[in-house]
């Protein structure tokens, strides 16, 4: 499960830029030197291969036993091209580092801020609601529809 949302998440964050890895070279018809445009950084391999490494950091920080479903919380990782968050991230504060987890997501989010706004990254526009969470089977998890996944 938490390589699935790793997977999905760093889809999403990649999915919203262009993924051309050619430069394009725009000349005018004035005698100006022609500029070099390159692709967004966010798809080059370096900046992906971080953005995972520090997903995975989050991960691995991440515990979900719980003994009640008020140990269970929710973190926004990632942030959409129009605001807000664009996933969410069941702990437990139980046994989770919540200093440190919140830590890692916000440079992480900062990262992500940078970038879209670097690159200009647009994408469709939706609101993504922040889910309840619950602790079930001593493991926190989120509702969805009032039903625990």
């Amino acid at each position: 499960m938490k390589n699935n949302l790793l997977f999905l998440l760093l889809l999403s964050i990649t999915s919203c830029s262009s993924n051309t890895q050619e430069e394009k070279v725009i000349t005018s018809s004035s005698d100006t030197l022609p500029v070099k445009l390159s692709p967004p950084s966010i798809n080059k391999p370096k900046t992906v291969l971080s953005l995972k490494n520090k997903l995975q950091e989050i991960s691995d920080l991440v515990e979900l036993s719980c003994n009640n479903s008020r140990q269970c919380e929710i973190v926004g990782v990632g942030i959409s091209a129009c605001g807000g968050f664009s996933s969410y991230r069941v702990y437990s504060k139980k046994d989770t580092d919540v200093n440190q987890l919140k830590e890692k997501v916000s440079q992480f989010n900062q990262i992500i801020r940078v970038q879209n706004r670097k690159n200009k990254v647009i994408g469709i526009c939706r609101h993504i609601e922040p889910p309840k969470t619950t602790c079930k089977q001593n493991q926190c998890t989120t509702l969805r529809n009032n039903l625990a996944l």
